[in-house]
């Protein structure tokens, strides 16, 4: 997509809207400018917006690899819902990150901290890969976007058996 036309697709600024927003999430939950020690029950409500985004990212994906081939005419709907509900998810998960991402000594938060970097990288790369940021990389966008959806399922089942102290 061209500089110029880029700047008209109102996706792209709802794109970019919505990483703003995820970072003033992650900025504002980290500084504890509200208060975080809600619960739902036994899980404390950031804990929650982790399942939550996680969740959406591990069921939406196949969901939408799956749709996309069993119904190529939707093709384009499924793209542009695929895009709104993983950035949905991304400030689910920025706002738990952004609570729990500080370092705390009696807990393991390597894997939260590596699985957010690798949720931030799917996000950019599949930004990159709509919007057509440095056309002439898209085959690199693809394999990096790919390879990081491996990964995103490796590092979340790690740190889910890790936070329920299977592991």
């Amino acid at each position: 997509m061209e500089g110029s036309s880029l700047f008209r697709n109102r996706h792209f600024w709802a794109a970019v809207w919505l990483l703003l927003f995820a970072v003033a999430i992650a900025v504002v939950t980290y500084q504890r400018l509200y208060p975080a020690e809600a619960f739902i029950g036994r899980i404390q409500v950031f804990h929650w917006m982790g399942i939550i985004g996680a969740g959406i990212i591990a069921v939406f994906v196949p969901l939408y690899a799956f749709l996309k081939r069993r119904y190529p005419k939707t093709r384009k709907a499924l793209f542009i819902s695929h895009m709104y509900v993983n950035l949905l998810a991304f400030e689910f998960v920025s706002a738990h990150f952004g609570v729990l991402g500080e370092v705390k000594p009696q807990v393991d938060t390597g894997t939260g901290f590596l699985q957010y970097i690798v949720v931030s990288l799917l996000v950019l790369t599949g930004i990159f890969r709509r919007f057509q940021i440095a056309p002439a990389q898209t085959q690199i966008w693809r394999f990096l976007h790919l390879s990081l959806v491996v990964s995103f399922y490796i590092i979340l089942v790690n740190h889910i058996l890790g936070a329920l102290r299977l592991v």
